[in-house]
């Protein structure tokens, strides 16, 4: 499913950010999780863009229960991105994963795209809140 009233060069954006992060991810999970047991997360910081605008995000913060930060380990936000992005992990019976993940706001609500590892699921574009 792609995006509703968008046009179609902003969506094709999207995607391109959204892949960046996965690739900038999928390079570093392994030696993470290797060395602390549990995937690297990333929180959405510095607000959801409404379609056509930037993200803003903050690569210093961090997480109450996670040491390091984006900046600590050197990892970089994909450039002038029209989505915010982030990183869902897990750990269950089914195993370890994780999930980067894309936002966008249009029209007064959220929309996700995740691309998972191990037991996260992958979603195309869908409607996950009011923004």
């Amino acid at each position: 499913m792609g995006l509703p009233d968008i046009p179609h060069g902003i969506e094709t954006l999207a995607n391109a950010a959204l892949a960046s992060w996965d690739s900038t991810l999928s390079g570093m999970q392994d030696d993470y999780f290797s060395s602390h047991g549990h995937d690297f997360q990333v929180v959405v910081t510095g607000g959801i863009p409404a379609k056509g605008a930037h993200a803003n995000p903050d690569a210093s913060h961090k997480l109450s229960d996670q040491a390091e930060s984006c900046t600590d380990l050197s990892i970089s936000f994909p450039a002038n991105a029209v989505i915010a992005v982030g990183c869902n992990v897990c750990v269950g019976p089914d195993g370890n994963g994780w999930a980067a993940f894309g936002e966008i706001s249009i029209a007064g609500k959220v929309w996700r795209k995740e691309i998972g590892h191990g037991c996260k699921a992958s979603h195309d574009w869908r409607e996950v809140g009011d923004a």
